[in-house]
Order: C-alpha cells, then structure tokens, then sequence
C-alpha cells in the first residue's frame, strides 16, 4: 500500500500534465456544481413567488365582501331564467302546451290560422338543445294583417318581459296581398322546456323488478 503511494507520489510530481489534468477535472466538477446550486435555487425561488402570489390572492379573497352579494346576485339570475321555461313536465305535455298556446293567441287576436306544426326535440335527436333542455319548435302560416299580425307577434313573445314562460322568433317571412288575396306570414317559433326528473317511485319500481329477475331464474 504504501509502495502504491509513493509510486503515485512520484508520478504526480514528475508528471506535469497528470497534475493539469487533475487540476481541469476538479475545476470543472467545481464549475458544475455552481451551476447545479444556481438552477436549483433559481427554482426555489420561482416556486416561492408562486406560492406567495397565491397566498395573497387567497387573502384578497377572503377579505372581499362582494361574494355573499355576487352568489344572491347569480341566484336571481338563474332564477329569472328558469321563469322563461315551460314546465309541464314531459316532452308530450309541454309540446301541447306550447301549441295550445299559440293556436290560443292566434284566435284570440282574430287571425285566420292556417297551419301550425310543432315539434320538441331532446338530446337524443340529431340538433341536440342547449342546457340538456326541451326545445320546443312551432312552424306556422297564417293571414297577414299588418294591424292584427304585428301587436300579436309582440304579445306573444312578451313572455320574457313578465318572467313567463316565453317563446321567441327564429324565422319570419312575409308574403304581401296580390289579386285580392290577403298577404300571409310564414314563422317559426321557438321555446325550451324542463325536463322532468325521474320520480322515485318509478326509479324504485324498476330496482326491484331488477333485483327479483335472478330469483325468478332460479325458480326455473
């Protein structure tokens, strides 16, 4: 062993380029831990301003008193729009509804009515509604008197304005009297329903009827 040190002794002091090899070595193992301890603390210190800009976002926050105000504020909001839906609780009620309405309006306001054809269209259709609701659509034709046509068209669609079920127009087109024929209004009307939550008893009855099938099997 110490014939091995003194033999590594010997070279280190006779060999000049030994100990420049040394010396670059150890040098750069100095200059990378450097760098490695100034990345590190680089990030360190970019994962503390992080934290401290949330912290103090989470104070202001807390100290804001906007929010009870802003949460009543949403609450309205939503319930302004519920206002506007049709409720009848299925797809077949609210389409009768919504036409029934219509074709109300319509005689009440004394216009001929000459045709009207509803639809209600669900997620499953092809154009699915917005919002996972009903959407109710009435295509209808019907005389044209710009004295009659025109306040009519505006009482039935003020539903929005009283926080009542409404309906709005999408398509509406004119066509004006000719040879002695009155004019006629093609339009499309559109309104979106509720739909109705699965009653318990229904949810219930179908449980059981799924748990009593295997023993039924096995009476077999």
């Amino acid at each position: 062993m110490s014939e091995s040190i003194i033999k590594l002794r010997a070279e280190w002091e006779s060999s000049r380029l030994l100990r420049g090899g040394i010396y670059v070595l150890l040098g750069t193992l100095w200059l990378y831990g450097i760098l490695v301890l100034k990345d590190f603390v680089a990030v360190e210190r970019k994962s503390w301003e992080a934290m401290e800009s949330k912290t103090s976002r989470a104070k202001a926050t807390a100290v804001n008193a906007d929010w009870p105000m802003r949460a009543q504020e949403m609450k309205v909001a939503i319930s302004d729009l519920e206002s506007l839906l049709w409720r009848e609780g299925s797809v077949g009620l609210s389409q009768a509804s919504f036409e029934e309405k219509i074709s109300l309006s319509v005689t009440q306001a004394g216009i001929p009515l000459r045709s009207i054809r509803t639809t209600a269209v669900t997620d499953g259709a092809t154009t699915a509604s917005p919002l996972g609701l009903i959407e109710l659509r009435a295509r209808l034709q019907l005389e044209f008197r710009p004295t009659t046509f025109y306040p009519w068209l505006a009482a039935v669609t003020k539903g929005k304005f009283e926080k009542a079920p409404t309906m709005f127009v999408e398509n509406l087109s004119i066509r004006a009297a000719s040879l002695g024929q009155p004019g006629y209004a093609d339009l499309e009307l559109v309104g979106y329903a509720l739909k109705a939550a699965p009653s318990s008893a229904t949810t219930t009855s179908a449980t059981s009827a799924t748990s009593a099938t295997p023993g039924l099997g096995a009476n077999k």
